[in-house]
C-alpha cells in the first residue's frame, strides 16, 4: 500500500502470486482499475494453474540454458584437447624424423627428402649433389675419451656443419653412427667441393683434442661428394653410393680431406 505506483494510480483490485518451485523466481502482478474484488477464488485458481505451468517452463528454460552452456564448454574442451593431440602428434612425427642426439634429420627423413628433391630436379633438369662425411678414427676417440665425450664431439661437429650451410633447401642428416649426409639441390659438383672443404675446415678449427688419431692431434673429418642431374639413367641409390665411394677414397688418400666422385 505504500508503493508509489499504487499510491498514485490507486488500482481497485490487485493480485500478487509468487512463481516458485525449489526457489523463488518472480511474482505475477495483476491489477484492475475498474472494480473491487474482481479476483475471485475461481480466477485465482486459474492464475495459479497458469503460474504452475509458467514455473515449469522457466525451469525447463533454465535447464536448457545450462545444457547449452555445458555443451559449449564441452565443445571448447574437446576442441582444445584436439589441438593438444594434433600438436603432440606433430611433435611425435617430428621426433620420428629427428636424430635424438644431434637434433638433425635422421636417415628416414633424409631418404624422404632425397626422393622429393630427386622428383623436383628431374622435372627441372637441375643438378643434385650429395656429400657423405664421417669423423676420422671415431671409434678410437670413443674408446679413449669415453662415450659421453664422443657424444659431445658429435654435437659440436653437427653445429659446425650446420653453420656452413646457408641455403634453406640444403639438408644435413645423421646417416648412422659418426656418418653424416648432406643433400644439396641445385648444386653442381664444384659447389659440393666448396661446401665440403668449408665443412672440413670448420671441424678442424674446433681443435677438439684427439691424440689417438693417425691424422693429427685434433678431430678431423673425411668428406666425399657426388653430383648428377636426375634422369632415367641414374637413381638415388647410385648417387648416394657414389658419394660414399668418394668418402672412402678420401680415407684411403690419408683422411682429413675432400674427394669427388668422377667416372
Amino acid at each position: 500500500t505504500q508503493d508509489p505506483y499504487v499510491v498514485n494510480l490507486r488500482p481497485k483490485s490487485i493480485l500478487c502470486v509468487p512463481i516458485k518451485r525449489e526457489r523463488f523466481e518472480a511474482v505475477i502482478y495483476l491489477e484492475n482499475n475498474l472494480s473491487e474484488d474482481v479476483f475471485s477464488q475461481a480466477r485465482i485458481e486459474t492464475v495459479r494453474l497458469l503460474i504452475a505451468q509458467a514455473s515449469v517452463a522457466i525451469e525447463n528454460a533454465n535447464l536448457y540454458e545450462q545444457v547449452q552452456e555445458y555443451s559449449k564448454t564441452l565443445e571448447e574442451k574437446v576442441a582444445k584437447r584436439t589441438l593438444q593431440l594434433e600438436k603432440l602428434n606433430q611433435e611425435l612425427q617430428s621426433l620420428a624424423h629427428r636424430d635424438g642426439l644431434t637434433g638433425l634429420a635422421n636417415r628416414r627423413r633424409c631418404d624422404t627428402y632425397l626422393e622429393q628433391a630427386w622428383s623436383m630436379l628431374w622435372r627441372e633438369r637441375q643438378p643434385l649433389s650429395v656429400i657423405m662425411l664421417d669423423v676420422d678414427h671415431f671409434k678410437t676417440y670413443n674408446d679413449n675419451y669415453g662415450h659421453l665425450a664422443g657424444d659431445n664431439c658429435l654435437i659440436k661437429i653437427t653445429q659446425a656443419i650446420q653453420d656452413v650451410l646457408s641455403r634453406k633447401g640444403d639438408l644435413v642428416a645423421r646417416y648412422g653412427g659418426e656418418e653424416f649426409i648432406v643433400v644439396m639441390p641445385n648444386t653442381h659438383l664444384e659447389g659440393a667441393l666448396i661446401i665440403g672443404e668449408k665443412m672440413r675446415r670448420a671441424v678442424e678449427e674446433l681443435q677438439l683434442e684427439h691424440k689417438f688419431s693417425s691424422v693429427g692431434d685434433t678431430v678431423s673429418i673425411s668428406v666425399g661428394a657426388a653430383s648428377c642431374v636426375p634422369c632415367g639413367e641414374t637413381c638415388i641409390e647410385s648417387l648416394v653410393k657414389q658419394a660414399d665411394s668418394a668418402l672412402y677414397q678420401a680415407k684411403e688418400q690419408g683422411r682429413n680431406m675432400v674427394a669427388l666422385y668422377t667416372n
